[in-house]
């Protein structure tokens, strides 16, 4: 979008990580401030190391708080995840969704739990609650 009203680009030329935690610090609530002195600016990642602004590179421990556990960049996830988004992002369990489906059923015959069912969920908390 162009004009007098446009918003700034979220693709953004690569920021210091000092101006990165400045305008963390601006946008962003006090409570979600980084638990470490040195802020860590992560641009990218591939497999399992992370890279920084200023491109050093970790192994990344955290792995993206367990959500990305077989590696940054993954071909195949990647593939799966762009042939996904052409046809939609999102939609919810409320409606019929071939690929979720097919995921249901994986889930439920590993699972090795007869007549399984399978319940989707955004984290591990709302797991551990609908299983209480």
């Amino acid at each position: 979008m162009t004009g007098p009203g446009a918003r700034a680009s979220v693709a953004r030329v690569t920021s210091t990580t000092s101006e990165l935690a400045d305008r963390y610090r601006r946008v962003l609530p006090s409570f979600l401030s980084p638990y470490y002195a040195e802020p860590l600016a992560i641009e990218h990642g591939e497999g399992s190391y992370v890279f920084d602004v200023d491109g050093q590179r970790y192994l990344d421990f955290f792995g993206g708080v367990l959500t990305t556990m077989i590696g940054h960049h993954h071909p195949a996830v990647t593939k799966a995840v762009q042939a996904q988004a052409e046809k939609v992002m999102h939609t919810s369990t409320l409606y019929l969704s071939e690929p979720m489906i097919e995921f249901a059923e994986m889930v439920a015959e590993v699972s090795g739990i007869p007549d399984a069912r399978v319940y989707f969920t955004p984290s591990g908390s709302e797991a551990n609650d609908a299983a209480l």
